[in-house]
């Protein structure tokens, strides 16, 4: 296969399975668990898979990194402390269909950072593409109002913030997610970047009094999200960071459909 048709595949799919962790992550917080227990106990489940995938890769052995991935990790994993946690909350406090456009709307300057940090910058058809899955975005948020429907949704409602939040905390952590990946492997890096995340977010609740023991459920469905975190991590040996972020948008559209068909959430025909 080629490395485009590869980069479709690993990040599409991924995008995939990913809508679907997140939307059974949001039927959990519906639920009435607290965000820190999901994070840190979905962290735990992407955890193992991440390694079940590298042992089928790589068999028991150590994973190899050099000197620049434990800088990137650092940068990322940071980020993604913040990334992790604000898009679970969002998923509390705000439909699924909702929360996952708004959480993928990577911003146009992922582009500028790209160029800045790693050199890279799409190609005219390349432009293209991301402006189409961009004005795509941005017609599934206006979810059948008007053209300003999706800036008063944002100025309302808290969860549609916090998830837009994570979208440009995210189009700074993507560049550092392909640093780290290329320093090591999908799977050590992500693994390693979840460990962050659960450690953190453990400690925090832990000094807040505020922890509660996730339930299997939880844990399991971080499992699956393993499952599109190392596919989509994957898109990096493949392609440059903004097309990797642009079909990382994928996700709305599986995000849509599945929050329909398994939260039963409205005006689901609308958007799709």
């Amino acid at each position: 296969m080629s490395d485009l048709a590869l980069l479709y595949a690993t990040v599409c799919g991924g995008a995939c399975v990913s809508a679907i962790a997140s939307v059974f992550k949001g039927k959990l917080l519906k639920g009435g668990l607290l965000e820190e227990s999901v994070v840190v106990g979905s962290s735990l489940g992407t955890i193992v898979t991440c390694s079940l995938f590298f042992v089928f890769e790589h068999g028991v052995a150590l994973p190899k990194v050099t000197t620049g991935f434990w800088a990137a990790l650092t940068v990322t994993g940071g980020l993604n402390i913040l990334i992790q946690y604000l898009g679970t909350k969002a998923l509390k406090l705000e439909e699924a269909s909702v929360v996952i456009p708004l959480a993928a709307t990577t911003p146009a300057w992922l582009v500028v950072f790209s160029w800045l940090l790693l050199g890279e910058w799409p190609t005219r058809a390349g432009y293209a593409g991301i402006a189409t899955i961009s004005l795509g975005t941005y017609i599934v948020a206006l979810r059948g109002g008007s053209l300003l429907a999706p800036w008063v949704r944002i100025i309302r409602s808290r969860g549609a913030r916090l998830a837009l939040g994570t979208a440009y905390l995210g189009s700074i952590s993507l560049n550092f997610d392909k640093l780290a990946v290329l320093e090591s492997d999908p799977m050590t890096f992500s693994a390693s970047a979840y460990a962050i995340v659960a450690l953190s977010i453990y400690l925090w609740a832990k000094s807040r009094g505020n922890w509660v023991m996730f339930p299997k459920e939880v844990f399991f469905t971080g499992m699956i999200a393993g499952v599109g975190t190392v596919l989509m991590n994957s898109g990096y040996l493949y392609g440059i960071v903004p097309y990797v972020g642009t079909l990382k948008r994928t996700t709305i559209f599986w995000g849509v459909l599945f929050a329909g068909v398994i939260l039963r959430e409205t005006n689901i025909k609308t958007n799709i």
